[in-house]
Order: C-alpha cells, then structure tokens, then sequence
C-alpha cells in the first residue's frame, strides 16, 4: 500500500512575498507612490498600447498595487468594459480605492468601471488526507 504525500502549504512558494509586500517594502512603495508610478508609467502605457485594448473588455490586473494602472485600463475600456485589480500588498491596496473614485484628470466624473480589492493568502492550509 502506498501513501500520498503531504500537501505543501497552500501558498508556501508565495510566504516571503507575502511578507515582503506586508511589510517595509510595501509601505515605502504606498508613500512613494506617486513618483515610482511616474517612473514606472511608460513601460505600463507601451504594454496596454500592444495589448490594443478594446473598449467593453473585461481586465484582470493581478498586482495591481496602488491601482495606477488599473485606472488607466479602466480608461481604456469605458463604462462597458470592466477592470478588476488584486494585489497581496495591504499599504498598496490601502490607498487604491480612494484612487479609483477619484475623478482623473481627463474625466469629469470618478471611474465606475473598476473594481480594487485585495486579500492576503494565508502561507499555511489544511493538509490533504490521503
């Protein structure tokens, strides 16, 4: 008779970002927020441009941070497409609803087409039984 093996944890790959993102990395990241999205934008712009989103697309941004450019997507495909951002990151979520609600520049309006939200995994689960 042979045995199962006990499974891994359920996000035990996942552990030391999870903490990483939790803790100094992820409040300096909130604090500096507006310049490291100033750094960060091109690249994020250039990536949406040769996606050629459409408007009515629904998006799922994983690691979304701060919601930078989940807005921008959300810009992207109107009020009949749909973004979604999740991030592990508690001080980068913390701020980002306040963000997608916030009228942009360009919109007289706040964005109702997205959605922030996020959840930190547990590291540990419930082992399989075998």
């Amino acid at each position: 008779m042979t045995s199962t093996p006990a499974a891994a944890p359920a996000n035990a790959g996942n552990a030391a970002q999870i903490e990483h993102w939790n803790g100094q990395a992820g409040e300096t990241w909130a604090r500096l927020q507006d310049r490291l999205d100033r750094q960060l934008e091109p690249l994020g712009l250039m990536a949406m441009d040769q996606a050629q989103i459409h408007k009515g697309w629904r998006i799922l941004d994983i690691g979304c941070g701060t919601g930078q450019t989940s807005l921008e997507l959300a810009s992207r495909v109107g009020p009949e497409g749909r973004v979604s951002g999740a991030d592990i990151s508690r001080p980068m979520l913390a701020g980002a609803p306040k963000r997608a609600l916030s009228p942009m520049p360009a919109s007289p309006r706040p964005m109702r087409s997205i959605t922030i939200s996020g959840t930190v995994p547990s590291t540990s689960s419930s082992r399989a039984s075998g």
